[in-house]
């Protein structure tokens, strides 16, 4: 079964393994075949099991492997790096394939639905890219974004164009349902008032040291220091900043009396350098989970460092 052939931004939904080995094995040696470069984001066994059946994939110029890049932010930079030095290589169109971890389906899937739209701005006619999704273990709340970023779907072997599907400055621009963590239901650990972004950095030191380290801490404070920095400078104060520590994530909110940015790409791409722009950028690539949405209260940054995958 192979997949019909057209490019873009696609998802591929599949109902058992022989299903997404059947659509993923011609996708690659067709690609090899054509000479078109082919970028593979897969988990272990998928990669191999395409190695076995494509034994020349692995040793071709053509294939790329490349690791799962844990962050949405990051994941947007680096494949927008790999397809440009890929596209720098060859004139023929470039293939990419991707697995979908589960981890990513539940308290981190708004995230990586902002990413999947994102997606589309990298995605044009010289880029064909299949994002694999296993109807098995999806959620139907996730699949619905899926058509909603996707502009066509392939499954069983037939591709479907998505009249649900939303330009991704569209999607993006969508207010989403945020979760609150269950530490927020309790007094903030600290709380300060127009905090400036060295106060931020030391607050957060100060309680995050016992619950995170490495990456996690470092990204975490200088994560805080943009975000208290971008509020200083473009929101309304007051600037507040909480922070709650628990025995394996810090949450730090960051809220102004302000709107937020008008540009829906704002965190996912180093836009609006005049607005604060970059800095929520390099917010997005410091930390393990950004969320940014307007309640109430004013306009809130929600960070989220250490285990982001649940909520318990």
């Amino acid at each position: 079964m192979r997949p019909p052939t057209l490019g873009g931004h696609e998802a591929l939904l599949y109902e058992s393994d022989d299903e997404l080995l059947g659509l993923a094995i011609p996708f690659v040696q067709d690609g090899i075949r054509d000479g078109e470069p082919i970028l593979a984001l897969l988990d272990d066994q998928l990669r191999d099991l395409i190695h076995q059946a494509v034994p020349t994939a692995s040793s071709s110029p053509l294939w790329t492997s490349a690791p799962w890049e844990g962050r949405p932010a990051r994941a947007l930079k680096s494949l927008g790096e790999r397809l440009t030095l890929l596209a720098g290589r060859t004139t023929a169109r470039v293939r990419v394939i991707r697995t979908t971890p589960p981890h990513i389906l539940g308290r981190t899937w708004p995230a990586w639905a902002r990413y999947e739209a994102a997606v589309n701005t990298v995605c044009g006619d010289s880029v064909w890219k299949l994002c694999a999704y296993d109807l098995r273990t999806t959620p139907d709340a996730v699949l619905r974004d899926v058509t909603r970023t996707h502009p066509s779907v392939i499954s069983a072997g037939e591709r479907r164009v998505q009249d649900r599907y939303l330009p991704p400055a569209q999607f993006l621009a969508e207010p989403r349902s945020v979760v609150t963590d269950p530490l927020e239901h309790r007094t903030p650990d600290s709380c300060l008032i127009n905090p400036t972004p060295a106060q931020g950095r030391a607050a957060v030191t100060a309680l995050a040291a016992a619950s995170l380290t490495g990456e996690d801490l470092d990204g975490l404070i200088l994560a805080v220091s943009e975000v208290v920095s971008n509020a200083s400078l473009y929101g309304v104060p007051p600037v507040t900043l909480s922070t709650w520590a628990g025995p394996d994530r810090v949450v730090v909110t960051i809220t102004d009396l302000g709107k937020g940015p008008d540009n829906p790409f704002a965190g996912l791409l180093p836009e609006g350098r005049d607005a604060g722009g970059l800095g929520l950028w390099l917010t997005h690539q410091l930390c393990g989970l950004v969320e940014m949405y307007r309640s109430a209260d004013g306009f809130v940054v929600r960070l989220t460092a250490g285990n982001t995958s649940t909520m318990a």
